[in-house]
């Protein structure tokens, strides 16, 4: 008897997943994503950006830096460069259409406001949510916007909008990246 209830629960399942049709170009072009982004963009790891629910002019642009080799990353570079410009369209569309789910790895303990606060708010929100003109960076995993930010420093990422980075110190990156991961 256990038995056919399983092969029972497995028919509806199927059943219902066939009456809901093929999933959309969109969903099918985003599938590969979550090899390293996580389910539906919510990136477990440390280095890897949450990108669910991202802007979506944001996730278009980065995709067309990796592909012109304007940002630094070896596999999303010969990722970006398998998609033409209506597939990258199509899927960070559908990546920015779903929920965020902020990172994990962000600071236990309350992290005080930066002194460089309103310059990043002017365009990524007050709360850090994004904004037209700039991406999501709150709920951002510490690690992986400290390391956004040394890029920028350094120039191996390359972005007029970011020269502020050149002139900061350490201990003031270290602040913004944990103060941005603690937003939520």
């Amino acid at each position: 008897m256990m038995m056919k209830g399983a092969w029972l629960a497995l028919l509806l399942a199927a059943s219902s997943a066939y009456a809901a049709g093929p999933p959309d170009k969109g969903t099918v072009l985003a599938a590969p994503c979550a090899g390293c982004h996580g389910t539906y963009g919510a990136s477990p790891g440390r280095l890897t950006p949450v990108i669910g629910g991202q802007q979506q002019a944001y996730l278009k642009k980065s995709m067309q830096d990796f592909a012109a080799g304007k940002r630094p990353g070896s596999v999303m570079a010969n990722f970006a460069k398998g998609y033409n410009d209506e597939q990258v369209t199509e899927m960070t569309t559908t990546i920015a259409g779903w929920r965020w789910i902020n990172s994990s790895h962000a600071p236990k303990r309350s992290v005080k406001k930066p002194a460089d606060h309103a310059t990043c708010a002017a365009c990524h929100g007050e709360t850090g949510y994004g904004t037209a003109e700039g991406p999501r960076i709150a709920g951002q995993a510490r690690p992986y916007l400290l390391e956004a930010m040394q890029e920028y420093q350094t120039g191996k990422r390359d972005s007029a909008a970011m020269e502020m980075f050149k002139g900061l110190k350490d201990n003031d990156l270290n602040q913004m990246a944990a103060y941005y991961a603690r937003q939520k």
